[in-house]
């Protein structure tokens, strides 16, 4: 509301004509909730300050945030984008039946570990590269 009534504060005036119904709608309806709210051209600008204030902190909040997450998820290596991205790289070898197979290992370890560790990355065999 103060927005718009420090917008348009001026075609308040009683020498402003409207240029069409909509208008003139317009301006009845402002002129209407400034009175019934008692609004001055000060309390809007203390008001208008203190939204802005309130966007500035929750845009600031919220960029806070979204750094946060995306440098949780580097430090997790949930990137998937090579086999490099985490601690854990997909390993083809034959299984004891002679099929070739698919298993995610942990790099330190070299133990297997669940395929969801390995999700979103590629199955490449490039870290054990012996069949």
């Amino acid at each position: 509301m103060c927005r718009n009534y420090l917008n348009d504060k001026d075609i308040l005036a009683k020498s402003y004509t409207a240029e069409n119904t909509d208008e003139a709608n317009y301006i009845y309806a402002l002129n209407r909730e400034v009175k019934y709210r008692t609004l001055t051209q000060y309390k809007c600008e203390i008001l208008a300050a203190q939204d802005r204030k309130e966007i500035a902190q929750g845009v600031v909040a919220a960029v806070v945030a979204v750094g946060v997450v995306v440098l949780a998820v580097a430090a997790a290596g949930a990137g998937g984008s090579n086999n490099y991205s985490s601690g854990y790289a997909w390993d083809q070898f034959y299984d004891g039946n002679y099929n070739l197979v698919w298993r995610c290992r942990d790099k330190s370890t070299g133990q297997f570990a669940y395929n969801s560790a390995c999700s979103g990355q590629y199955q490449n065999d490039n870290t054990w590269t012996g069949k």
